[in-house]
């Protein structure tokens, strides 16, 4: 059997189906037709049967342990009962055991596999589109809402004893550096995220925080807003999970619109949440640099097509970041 990592995309995704299908069995959706959703960083299947629609999430490049997924799984149900945050609703599987499925790593055939299953979860189906397809300052201003009403609610919530929440080591939430990626430049952000990280530990209480909330992870249907993808949620401070908004944001269209208006959603100054300018400017950089280096460890077959093109725009995003301490991504862009 030919390595994962040397396959083609659609050589993996054959791979995949099959193992999606299984999956889809252990839910009690067997028989169910399956449509690609995205094969990035994980691998996600539409499924629909009969009229109903849900979508299977394979953690592909994660290594996330079970407690962890049932710590991302205890904070959407939370969600779901205080009714703050539109979100998607876990299903459970069909023998009634949980809410995790698995599949042996090994059938996978990669070199190497990070553990002994494969993980995977389904969620039924929010409405809508994902908000990059018709992104602008009225979605961005919801963004910055929903992002906020997030925050309250994890303030008062307690991550249940059978799960678990990751609290963050390093600014790299303790990946090592790519060598690859491993640049004197690189290396000076991670040196100033890293103090950025440890004030606010010292400042600030670790609340549970999204992590990824950009414009493909939330839904934007009628003026109304949904959030979904919680598999990078982990303990936190407000202003790092904003950091991580602002990277992606900047990079679609009217960024200073969007984010002013992202601003104004949030209802939060830089003071309010703890951190200075120059602080968030580091975190939003940091962002960049560890995307660079996990790009060049990913096994999906785009990742591996684009990791060195990526790493050489996100050297120069970080050159200009040094040189005028502000993290433009537009100053270098990935060409397809």
């Amino acid at each position: 059997m030919l390595p994962y990592q040397q396959l083609s995309q659609r050589g993996q995704l054959a791979r995949l189906r099959p193992i999606a299908q299984d999956l889809a069995v252990q839910f009690g959706w067997g028989g169910s037709a399956l449509r690609l959703l995205n094969h990035g960083y994980n691998t996600t299947f539409g499924l629909r049967r009969d009229g109903s629609r849900a979508a299977l999430r394979i953690n592909m490049n994660s290594i996330r342990s079970r407690e962890q997924i049932m710590g991302e799984l205890a904070w959407v149900k939370a969600l779901l009962e205080a009714g703050s945050v539109p979100v998607a609703r876990p299903l459970p599987l069909a023998d009634g055991t949980g809410y995790l499925a698995l599949h042996p790593f090994s059938a996978v055939g990669v070199k190497d596999p990070k553990a002994e299953h494969l993980h995977a979860v389904l969620y039924d189906w929010l409405p809508g589109r994902t908000a990059g397809h018709a992104w602008g300052p009225e979605p961005a201003r919801a963004l910055g809402r929903l992002t906020r009403a997030l925050h309250d609610h994890a303030r008062s919530w307690i991550v249940p004893a059978e799960a678990e929440m990751t609290v963050p080591g390093d600014v790299m939430i303790d990946c090592p550096l790519n060598p690859r990626a491993d640049t004197p430049d690189f290396r000076e952000v991670l040196a100033r995220g890293n103090r950025v990280v440890e004030r606010l530990r010292r400042d600030q209480p670790l609340i549970p925080v999204h992590f990824d909330l950009h414009m493909w992870n939330i839904k934007w249907h009628k003026g109304k807003m949904s959030v979904f993808d919680f598999d990078d949620c982990r303990m936190g401070w407000p202003a790092w999970d904003v950091a991580i908004t602002l990277f992606y944001l900047r990079r679609f269209p009217e960024p200073e619109a969007c984010e002013a208006a992202y601003w104004q959603g949030l209802g939060a100054t830089l003071d309010e949440l703890g951190v200075t300018c120059d602080e968030m400017e580091v975190l939003i950089a940091a962002r960049g640099v560890f995307l660079a280096s996990e790009m060049l460890s990913e096994w999906t077959a785009e990742a591996v097509q684009i990791g060195e093109p990526y790493l050489d725009v996100s050297r120069k995003r970080v050159s200009f970041y040094l040189q005028t301490g502000r993290f433009d991504p537009n100053v270098a862009v990935l060409s397809r």
